[in-house]
């Protein structure tokens, strides 16, 4: 973690750069994990939760276990994370599903090959570099800072701020979750077929604005470089985020 940090200081510049320290945070991330784990597996069980029994490890891993852990090609520089004990069980051919309420394996499912989706995912990672490359040249990231993108009107630059937030992060869209919790309303949807594609094109218009959205400043690091562009549009997604406790009390008492 130290030597992550100092990383950082030594080599960060402006823009959101790929370089080592990426993926030395993600081998940060997974020995902590990891150290949890191990800290886990030496209490009692009736101090674990659910979901640290699931991964609580009761021995030491050997060093070549924790090596190939650490370096498994598929998620060493990027991710995404997992725990030791779902790794061991994937080296010896075990894949478990674990009931979540009494915490024992609930099936067993044995692997299949993997070559073809290995290689099907390998494709699909050549589309969305080719994706990102095209787009990223047509909305570089400097453009969000020119005086061009100021001069758009204020829709207009919402949806360049979409589209820019999916050519850069294209695989992280989360859908909104705000309004399928409310039964009543999710009733009156149901019941009303035009209110429900009106609220589907809504989500998918707040999915794709506010994506991009969030991403200004991971992407442009610097308060002066994502105040420029968040000030652009007004700061309007903090305004509706920050408005939402009111919002939700006004969805629950008149839906």
């Amino acid at each position: 973690m130290a030597y992550l940090l100092c990383g950082y200081y030594m080599t960060s510049t402006d823009d959101y750069d790929i370089k080592w320290t990426m993926p030395q945070c993600v081998l940060a991330l997974r020995l902590i994990g990891l150290s949890f784990n191990l800290l886990d597996g030496q209490k009692p069980e009736e101090e674990l939760s659910t979901s640290q029994k699931q991964v609580a490890l009761k021995e030491l891993p050997t060093f070549l276990e924790i090596a190939a852990f650490t370096y498994f090609p598929g998620s060493f520089l990027v991710g995404p994370q997992f725990s030791m004990k779902r790794y061991l069980d994937y080296v010896h051919g075990r894949y478990t599903i674990i009931d979540k309420d009494s915490n024992s394996v609930k099936e067993e499912i044995e692997l299949h090959d993997c070559i073809i989706p290995g290689i099907s995912r390998m494709f699909l990672g050549f589309i969305y570099l080719i994706y990102y490359q095209l787009g990223t040249s047509y909305i570089p990231n400097q453009y969000l800072l020119s005086a061009e993108f100021q001069e758009q009107t204020f829709f207009k630059r919402l949806s360049i701020i979409g589209f820019w937030g999916h050519v850069n992060l294209y695989k992280y869209i989360c859908l909104t979750q705000i309004l399928t919790k409310q039964q009543k309303l999710q009733s009156l949807l149901k019941s009303h077929p035009a209110l429900q594609i009106l609220t589907r094109i809504l989500m998918m218009m707040h999915t794709f604005v506010f994506m991009g959205y969030s991403l200004i400043c991971f992407i442009f690091l610097s308060y002066p470089r994502y105040h420029h562009v968040y000030s652009s549009v007004y700061y309007c997604g903090h305004i509706i985020y920050l408005s939402y406790p009111f919002i939700s009390i006004l969805i629950k008492t008149f839906f």
